[in-house]
Formats: structure tokens, sequence, C-alpha cells
């Protein structure tokens, strides 16, 4: 018994078979977790990607909810019995019993927008591709950061009173950096494709064009600079019938009744006229339409403007990859029924208040607050393009597009991450 036990001794390693199956089990525990991290490193990414695409919809919201919070309009009606009432913002104007505005303008334009389908609740997404947002903003105070700026752009340098734009302004509106400053300035939002898709869902770049007003002024129409001369007759398309480079952040046009030799400056009144706007057909009869670029109504970039990519302008785009600028707006009809947030009704529905012979035929959703104007004829001759008289009388091209009341807007942007392929929406509600 002793000799056995003398005979025993201690096994000091592992056998083969159990080394393969604890070399199995390391491995397993490996791919476990190099898997997950593979897995938390895709959720960071997606989740940084997302981060990403909120902060920048977050920027964009901010500008634009500033701005739909300012005042639009400058205005005091009349009620009789020695009373008035004072219209700044949209919310003020009722354009079912009220005539539009003297000073400052809003438009809406909706081409189409496509149901893409429900959520898990019901509730539906749309894909607004052909929605613009264009307005007049009116900023208060004395402070740097109360004025719009305007770079003038030039071969030499621009000084008061030497050109045209300056011969009777303050000299607090002109800076001697080529820099003319105002509280009034035209600005618009607005698509335009970028030749991608998300899987088959075209893509858009959302841009913000800034514009600003002139004031104080007798009348804004003046003789171009040398050397400026617009095209001396109008092209087509029209977005192409811009002013020079150099007043491209003022807002300005070449004057149809001079010829388009010279320019129009304009004033927060003028802006009231739809022709007068930026990238709108200048044509007076045309009550404001669009460009058509790409087969879309839309509006011009700063590059897309004829010599001005010497500038290197990048400042009008706020996002690349979207899928969406949906504009949803609640309302009250003329019959005085409340809307929910819905499209804008076509403007040729004489019960939801809309019969204008321009916007009707082209199938165009458009609120617009219109002008009271009495433009002058082409020339020297003709009667003038009266919007005074016009502005309420249905079935004629100076008439409004829709008599409504606007109380809010419902503005959704969506947009696109192309390397995690998720998209992220933000939707923001303004009363107005």
């Amino acid at each position: 018994m002793a000799r056995r036990i003398q005979g025993m001794r201690r096994r000091q390693g592992f056998t083969i078979p159990e080394l393969l199956v604890s070399m199995a089990l390391i491995l397993f525990i490996m791919v476990i977790l190099s898997q997950t991290f593979v897995t938390g490193a895709d959720m960071f990414r997606k989740l940084k990607a997302m981060g990403d695409m909120q902060e920048r919809l977050r920027s964009v919201s901010t500008r634009l909810r500033a701005e739909l919070d300012t005042d639009h309009f400058e205005d005091t009606l009349l009620l009789g019995g020695g009373k008035s009432k004072s219209r700044s913002r949209l919310s003020d104007v009722d354009l079912r019993v009220e005539p539009p505005p003297l000073a400052g303008f809003f438009r809406i334009w909706q081409v189409s927008t496509a149901t893409e389908g429900t959520d898990l609740y019901g509730v539906p997404s749309y894909q607004g591709s052909n929605h613009f947002l264009h307005f007049t903003v009116r900023l208060k105070g004395n402070r740097p950061e109360s004025y719009a700026s305007a770079t003038l752009y030039g071969a030499s340098p621009l000084t008061s009173p030497s050109q045209p734009l300056f011969t009777a302004y303050p000299a607090d509106y002109y800076q001697p950096n080529n820099t003319y400053k105002n509280q009034w300035y035209e600005v618009v939002y607005f698509l335009q494709p970028t030749g991608q898709s998300a899987n088959g869902t075209p893509l858009f770049a959302l841009y913000r064009r800034q514009l600003v007003a002139v004031t104080g002024q007798a009348t804004s129409m003046m003789n171009t600079p040398p050397g400026q001369q617009p095209n001396t007759n109008p092209p087509s398309p029209y977005y192409n019938d811009t002013p020079p480079p150099a007043y491209a952040e003022v807002s300005c046009k070449p004057d149809y009744s001079t010829g388009y030799s010279t320019l129009y400056f304009n004033s927060q009144a003028d802006l009231t006229v739809p022709q007068r706007r930026f990238g709108t057909d200048p044509d007076v009869a045309s009550a404001g339409k669009l460009a058509v670029i790409n087969g879309m109504y839309t509006y011009p970039r700063l590059l897309d403007q004829p010599g001005t990519a010497s500038f290197q302008w990048a400042d009008d785009l706020l996002l690349s990859d979207v899928v969406s600028f949906d504009i949803k707006t609640l309302y009250d009809t003329p019959a005085g029924i409340g809307t929910d947030f819905v499209d804008l009704p076509l403007t040729t529905d004489p019960v939801a208040g809309g019969n204008n012979t321009v916007f009707g035929p082209l199938g165009i959703g458009v609120f617009d607050s219109w002008s009271q104007a009495q433009l002058p004829p082409p020339g020297s001759s003709g009667n003038p393009y009266d919007y005074f008289n016009n502005w309420y009388n249905p079935g004629n091209d100076k008439s409004l597009p829709l008599k409504i009341h606007v109380r809010a807007l419902q503005i959704t942007i969506r947009m696109w991450d192309v390397k995690t392929e998720q998209t992220a929406q933000l939707t923001i509600v303004q009363e107005m």
C-alpha cells in the first residue's frame, strides 16, 4: 500500500482535450465581445450622426423662429369712429375683410405635397419638395444686431454719395467698409434639388436668401452706376434678370418701366408688389410668378446668377441632404371656419377664398399679403397696373390669391444622413 501511494504523482498541467475546450470557450467569448464592440460602435456612430443632424436642424430652427417671430408689416388701419388698428404681424392682417398692408409682405407658396404614409400611430408623413417661405422682416432697436447688413461688391470702393444708392441716406445707413445697414429686409427659405437621392427619394438643399431693403427715399428708382448695367431685355428664365453683382445682397431689380436699363431699389412699401420681390417674374402682368429651374418653381442661389461666381458666396446654404421642407397653415376660412394645420387650398377655389387668374390655372396654393399699389406702365404711356382697385375683386390677375386669416404655421424639416442611412426630423409650430 505504501508503495502504491509512493508511486502516484500529482498532475502538473492540462490535458489536450481540456486545452482545446478552454480555447474554444475563449474564442467564443472573444467573438461575443467583438460583436458587442461592433454593435456598440455602430450604435454610437448612429447616435452621433443623429445628434449632429439634430444640432444642424436646431440651428436652422433658431434662425427661422426668430424671423417668424418678428414684425413683418408696418401699417395702421383706420376703423372709423376715431379708432385704428396697428398691423405689424401676420395674424394682425385679416385678408377676408381687410385690405393688404401698406408696407411689408408675407408669402407662402405650395406647389405639391406628397403623402409618404403613416406611422404606427396613424400620423401621416409628408414630403414637401416645392414649398417656399418669403417675407419681410422688420428689426427693432438701436444695437448693431438690430440692423441687417448688405456687403456691396464692386471693382472699386463704393463711397457715399458718389453711388446712386446712397445719395439721400442718413450717414448711419452706410458704413465706409462697403456695407449698407437697415432694419428692413426680405428673406426667403427655399429648396433646390441636389441631384442625389436617398434610396430613390430625391434630396434637396435648403437655402436662405436675405436682401436688405431700402428706406428713407421719396422714390426708390435710381440710375444704375456706370459699368453695372443690367440686361436691356428681360431674358428667360426670369431668374437671370437679376441686379448686377455689386447689389446682389440689396433688394432691387431691373426696372421694367425703363426697359430694364436701370435698377429699382425696393423700400418696404415697394415690396408689397409681388413682381418687385426677389426671384419673381418682373413682367408687370405676372403677379409675381416664380422662375422655373430644373422643372420646378424655385428661387436662384447666389451662384446661379450671372457674374457672381467669382465672389464664392455660400451664405445661402443652410442644410444639405434635405428630404422635405413642408409647410402647413392654420387659418380661418372666408366662412369663418378654423382649420387645423393643413396645406393651402388651391387658388381656383372661390369657396376657400381664392380665384386668381394667374395662380389658379397653375394649380398652386399661394398665400400672399398682396398689395394696394398702382404700378406705372412700361414706358411713358398706358394705364397703370392697378392693385389698389382690384385687390379684392375675384377672377383677375390683381386679386388676392387667397382671402384667409393666417394664425399659425407648422414647418417640418426632414434630412437624411448618407453614411448611416437614417433621417432626422424637426417640427416648428409658430404663432404668427
